[in-house]
């Protein structure tokens, strides 16, 4: 189902003949997968009782092929998704998507019908670990998989497997790659990136608009607003600087008369910590946050210490 996509990476939880091999290589995985897309499931059951290799392979991959466990994943540029809890978050949105959980719910509605699990790392172990592994995850964290259930191991006649497959392939990438309408506004702004993914985006360090907690009345420090939704503002940060003089002046003055309010600084354009940090400069916002949103906006700029 995955084979050749971009994003998306869907994984079996039982191994193929060619993964259990002594002598295992991505290449020959890759070729036993798609001999199976291509040959297995595009042919019907009769023509197949009569391919000696397909009929060896079937035999090799065991009987246990009506309840078929697997779990998505997701690719950033070309670089696996090693976050055990962003997986987790993708096959949840999957599941919620292609399941029934209320009596008012329509069955029509769905295109496909599946379940879900968790996998316990206390209980699996080591074979946890390997699924992990042929996901390209990383971390002690217990999974969440998906499970569907056939009647038969057997291609039906019309083929209605291939239909019920492009079903949970179209929410998958869907849930991949649809349009990104969650990111915080201090991470890309008001303007929302077109056609961006909710797994991708999420993961991809981009340049942001930052927030920053003042605190102190000389050399202020500024403590980093982390959102670890997103990948631009997972890190957790704390600078040292200087505001400009009539930056400075009207911060203290606005705090003198309110003391216990919090007061943020926010860049003006969007930039990497590091370039910050390198450059240890930036020019910002500086807002009284209350009740009932920001006021005092006052623009200032921040010479940050070389500590």
């Amino acid at each position: 189902m995955s084979l050749d996509h971009p994003n998306l990476m869907v994984v079996p939880f039982r191994m193929l003949p060619s993964e259990m091999d002594p002598d295992v290589s991505a290449k020959k995985v890759d070729e036993e997968r798609h001999f199976i897309r291509d040959t297995l499931l595009k042919r019907a059951r009769e023509v197949l009782a009569k391919d000696a290799r397909a009929c060896a392979l079937m035999r090799q991959m065991g009987s246990d092929l009506v309840v078929n466990s697997f779990a998505c994943n997701f690719w950033v540029d070309g670089v696996v998704n090693q976050d055990v809890s962003e997986a987790n978050a993708l096959n949840s949105r999957i599941y919620d998507r292609l399941s029934l959980k209320k009596m008012s719910e329509k069955l029509e509605s769905k295109k496909a019908i599946i379940m879900t699990s968790t996998l316990s790392q206390k209980g699996y172990g080591a074979c946890l670990t390997k699924f992990k592994e042929r996901l390209g995850l990383r971390g002690q964290e217990d999974l969440v998989i998906l499970v569907n259930v056939s009647m038969s191991p057997f291609i039906s006649p019309s083929n209605f497997e291939q239909v019920l497959a492009d079903a949970f392939r179209e929410v998958a990438e869907e849930e991949v790659e649809v349009w990104f309408h969650h990111l915080q506004w201090w991470s890309l702004g008001s303007n929302l990136i077109p056609r961006e993914q909710v797994s991708v985006a999420r993961n991809k360090s981009l340049s942001a608009l930052r927030a920053f907690v003042l605190q102190g009345n000389g050399p202020v420090s500024l403590v980093h607003m982390p959102c670890f939704g997103a990948a631009s503002q997972r890190q957790q940060c704390i600078l040292n600087g200087e505001l400009s003089d009539a930056g400075l002046k009207a911060y203290l003055d606005t705090k003198k008369a309110d003391p216990t309010s919090t007061y943020l600084a926010c860049t003006l354009e969007r930039e990497e910590l590091s370039s910050i940090i390198r450059t240890r400069s930036f020019k910002c916002m500086i807002s009284k946050l209350t009740s009932e949103g920001y006021l005092f906006h006052l623009l200032s700029s921040v010479i940050c210490d070389s500590r």
